[in-house]
């Protein structure tokens, strides 16, 4: 008798007590989409993403080590600089995160060359406040806010 196995989309998932972490395998959450960093089916963060010289980082492996933690290790694509190029795999990032009343996080960067290395970290945060019945109904919903000036209903 065959039998079918289902898989989840890849993605890492944390979690302590009410508060839940989904995010993509690098560690970014992307926007639109249900990721993010919930409390009481609140979500707090909606993307998150982190640039050098506003280029992405890439993947080389992570996942979670316990059901509240996870670390990732990332590395750089080619940085263009005002003083020069900086290589592919000069970099490290690893990013170490906790969760449990809230989110703790660690960015290490470890420079791998013999050289300093001048670049700027950008580090990109965006919270929708969404319930988890409007990210579940859809970006188009969680992006509808009623706000009431002077006694006018506007969208």
């Amino acid at each position: 008798m065959a039998f079918k196995v289902h898989v989840g989309p890849p993605q890492i998932t944390v979690h302590q007590g009410q508060t839940v972490l989904v995010s993509e395998l690098d560690g970014q959450i992307n926007w639109p989409s249900e990721k993010g960093l919930y409390f009481l089916d609140t979500r707090m963060i909606s993307n998150w993403a982190i640039y050098a010289n506003g280029e992405q980082f890439e993947l080389l492996t992570g996942g979670p080590l316990s059901y509240y933690t996870s670390r990732i290790f990332l590395t750089n694509k080619l940085i263009r600089t005002e003083d020069g190029s900086i290589m592919p795999r000069t970099l490290g990032l690893t990013i170490s995160r906790s969760v449990g009343g809230g989110l703790h996080e660690d960015l290490d960067i470890t420079n791998n060359s013999m050289k300093p290395i001048r670049f700027q970290l950008e580090i990109v945060i965006r919270s929708d406040f969404a319930d988890i019945f409007e990210v579940r109904s859809g970006p188009a919903q969680a992006a509808m806010r009623f706000t009431r000036t002077g006694g006018s209903v506007f969208r």
